[in-house]
């Protein structure tokens, strides 16, 4: 026996399934818009991946975060903040509520459609935590009015946040600003050697104080990048982890000791999740040869649940631990690009087994999504590729004929051109091999017209199971062609664009699978329930809810009491 207890209602999946249906129609997120609604934001271009090329430098020329933060850490002792990190406003509580919701950040309509759901709960929510990336691409100062302040500005409760890999990009400046309150300090109580190719924080401008000084009444500063939030019957201790998923060691002793020190069930939010895609990444501490899922995992802590980010979308790995569970949860689907879940394998992690896992969206839902968006999206790619080689030879040869009326010389026009076309030439016979070796060319010429049931039905067969939600249906051999392509098997041979699908077929329009938790926590159970966004939703409306569990604290309790007499 675990001791929790769950059930899977699966109405955000209906939801989507309905919306698709009857044409999507947009939901009351658009009211909430700015005048000038925002851009989509996209990965998929250059000027936003050299912006967040410190990603890439820390992972190659050395990581110089684990020091930053201590320089940071250093810094808040300078101006005051001594003792623990502990948010202790809602210690005295029998009851409490909040809201975890991670990696938002984006800032355009995939972040919004959150904001109706998200009122929905706000007057029987205490508070709001952000587990990772609360801004991309880079953590900037400058970016929190447009995608902090202004998609959570009818949110009149304290929210805080723990810092993703994005958000230190920029060196935290931004994060620990706008929710820390802390000006960052001179550079001569930062003596840190910064690898090449770093990039700096960019300057605050008064836009960003603006910002600060009209955040809504009720939001407080957190005390620093990691904490603990005393919520009553139980305790959330949040932990930083960086770029590359590292806990200083600095960090690494307050987390042990508050692990052991707190003598309340505890969940632990964390930016990296420690069970992910059928992965298990325990999670590294520096100088310590335990990792952050000993620290959970050990029965004197009284860790009921582990929460992170990072990854955009929701997916539960109960583990059992002894005569009780452990809830490992992925819960990153706040507002960033989905990324898909039928690229999930069969799960078989030990004691977790495929059908104890659970996910949102559905594999069948995510292959459906990614299969509708991507023939058309790959044929305007293929296009742009057949066709950029000519306009460039246009250019060449205009500017060739500029130069040489300008400076003479009749070769000019003849060597610019040749120097364009070639270039354009050989991107497109590599664009065109990964296409090719993609299996495209057999899939452009079909329809896209997959049902959720189709997709839900083929992955069933491939995971050997029967469908979820609804009854298996008859699947055409163009379906079949085009499900394979978008989820390719593993013995056959695929090009790039597989590797970054999520990325590349970023999805603004609903019906979309962003989701959030909400934790409601008395001194005998703590439900986890996970809260489905689809961008249809109409003002006023309840959280569309997915799926919850409900685990039992007494156990938890009565362990702990023993330890602490012991």
């Amino acid at each position: 026996m675990t001791g929790n207890e769950s059930a899977s209602p699966r109405a955000g999946t209906l939801a989507a399934r309905r919306a698709m249906e009857d044409g999507a129609g947009r939901g009351a997120y658009i009211d909430d818009l700015p005048p000038r609604p925002p851009r989509p934001f996209r990965w998929m271009n250059i000027p936003a991946l050299w912006r967040a090329r410190n990603d890439r430098v820390a992972r190659v020329a050395g990581d110089p975060v684990d020091e930053m933060r201590r320089r940071w850490m250093a810094w808040l002792r300078e101006q005051g903040r001594t003792g623990d990190p502990v948010i202790d406003a809602f210690a005295n509580r029998d009851r409490v509520s909040c809201v975890v919701i991670g990696d938002t950040g984006e800032g355009d309509v995939s972040q919004w459609v959150t904001v109706p759901p998200l009122r929905a709960v706000r007057d029987e929510s205490d508070f709001m935590v952000i587990c990772s990336d609360v801004i991309y691409p880079t953590g900037d100062v400058n970016d929190y009015q447009a995608k902090f302040y202004a998609p959570y500005a009818s949110w009149d409760k304290p929210i805080f946040g723990l810092p993703g890999n994005h958000d230190w990009y920029d060196e935290l400046q931004g994060f620990m600003y706008h929710l820390c309150g802390v000006e960052p300090p001179p550079e001569s109580f930062w003596p840190i050697r910064r690898p090449p190719l770093w990039r700096p924080p960019r300057p605050r401008g008064g836009a960003a104080e603006a910002a600060r000084d009209a955040r809504p009444p009720g939001r407080i500063d957190q005390p620093a990048p990691y904490f603990v939030v005393d919520a009553g019957p139980v305790a959330l201790v949040c932990i930083d982890t960086g770029i590359c998923g590292v806990v200083d060691a600095e960090q690494g002793d307050w987390f042990v000791r508050v692990s052991s020190e707190v003598r309340k069930p505890k969940v632990l939010l964390t930016g990296k999740p420690l069970l992910v895609d059928g992965v298990y990444e325990p999670g590294i501490i520096e100088g310590q040869d335990r990792t952050i899922d000993d620290v959970v995992r050990n029965p004197h802590h009284g860790y009921v649940a582990a929460i992170g980010g990072d990854i955009h979308n929701y997916q539960r790995y109960p583990v059992p631990t002894g005569d009780r569970s452990i809830e490992y949860i992925v819960a990153g689907g706040g507002g960033a690009f989905m990324h898909a879940t039928h690229r999930i394998g069969r799960v078989a992690l030990g004691t977790v087994t495929e059908e104890q896992f659970r996910c949102f969206p559905l594999r069948g839902d995510s292959l459906w999504l990614y299969a509708a968006t991507l023939v058309p999206t790959l044929r305007r790619m293929v296009l742009l590729a057949a066709v950029m080689p000519f306009v460039l030879l246009a250019a060449g040869v205009g500017v060739g004929f500029a130069l040489d009326a300008l400076f003479g010389g009749g070769a000019w026009p003849w060597v610019v051109a040749g120097l364009l076309f070639s270039l354009p030439l050989a991107l497109s016979a590599v664009v065109w091999q990964q296409v090719n070796a993609s299996g495209a060319p057999g899939v452009l010429g079909l329809s896209g017209n997959l049902t959720p049931q189709q997709a839900s039905t083929w992955m069933g067969q491939q995971l050997d199971e029967a469908p979820t939600v609804a009854p298996p249906v008859d699947v055409g051999r163009e379906e079949q062609r085009l499900m394979e392509f978008v989820a390719p098997r593993l013995h056959r041979t695929r090009g790039i664009f597989h590797q970054f699908f999520s990325e590349i077929f970023d999805v603004d329009t609903p019906p979309l699978y962003k989701q959030f938790l909400r934790l409601d926590a008395d001194e005998h159970h703590l439900r986890i329930t996970c809260c489905a966004a689809i961008g249809t939703e109409a003002e006023g409306d309840p959280p569309l809810v997915e799926e919850w569990v409900e685990i039992d604290l007494d156990p938890v309790r009565a362990a702990l009491e023993e330890t602490a007499l012991a």
